[in-house]
């Protein structure tokens, strides 16, 4: 087990054009390095290869495996296990956020993306963009 670096960029991990592309390029803009993936199993491969220093994971994608199974699968891997990973879903009730809390999700932000709150929760787990 070991955590990345904190140079290691952001991964990505959602199926809606608007919201991937809307979160890189928030990121991009304040400096930090960003991956995606459109598909759960894109997102487990790359964390696998490089691991990110923080991973925004849509809850539901349009086929394959869920943002919370893949989580599971994370949390199970000891490469990729102390990885904080944020939920990023339309769902706002409390019974899906208590879900994603058991399946290892550290923070769960809410669409339509409040661009502060992305921010603000990217700085709380990776601090300000280096460099």
């Amino acid at each position: 087990m070991h955590a990345p670096a904190p140079s290691s960029p952001i991964l990505v991990i959602d199926d809606d054009a608007t919201s991937l592309e809307l979160v890189v390029e928030v990121l991009g803009l304040d400096g930090y390095a960003v991956r995606k993936a459109t598909t759960a199993e894109q997102g487990l491969a790359l964390a696998a290869q490089e691991p990110p220093a923080l991973i925004l994971m849509d809850l539901h994608f349009s086929g394959g495996m869920s943002g919370i199974d893949a989580t599971r699968r994370l949390k199970g891997d000891p490469r990729t296990v102390d990885i904080p990973v944020v939920a990023l879903t339309g769902l706002a009730v409390r019974e899906a956020e208590r879900r994603a809390g058991h399946a290892g999700f550290a923070a769960y932000l809410t669409k339509p993306l409040d661009v502060t709150t992305l921010r603000e929760t990217v700085r709380r787990f990776v601090g300000e963009a280096p460099g």
